[in-house]
């Protein structure tokens, strides 16, 4: 592989983060709270994010919570993933 600006951008994500639970080619998967993950890498980092957020409806692996408290959650991930977006990202 060349080292190239997605290997550059995978060595500071496992330096900010730790080992991760799975290290592919040209990817890291971590398993732990997003809200604490995202908050320990650096800004700026990530050219796209993907979520697919628990909608808190009483899916069976949920856990639902008051309407306020998840929107408060909802907020806090979500400005850490504007946080970790850079500008030009998606």
């Amino acid at each position: 592989m060349a080292y190239d600006c997605a290997t550059r951008t995978l060595e500071k994500v496992e330096s900010a983060l730790g080992t991760p639970a799975y290290r592919g080619e040209r990817c890291l998967i971590y398993q732990g709270d997003c809200v604490k993950l995202m908050g320990a890498l650096p800004q700026t980092l990530g050219d796209l994010t993907i979520t697919s957020p628990p909608y808190n409806i009483g899916k069976e692996y949920e856990n639902p919570r008051p309407v306020a408290e998840c929107l408060d959650w909802c907020e806090s991930w979500i400005q850490l993933v504007h946080r970790f977006t850079r500008r030009e990202g998606a």
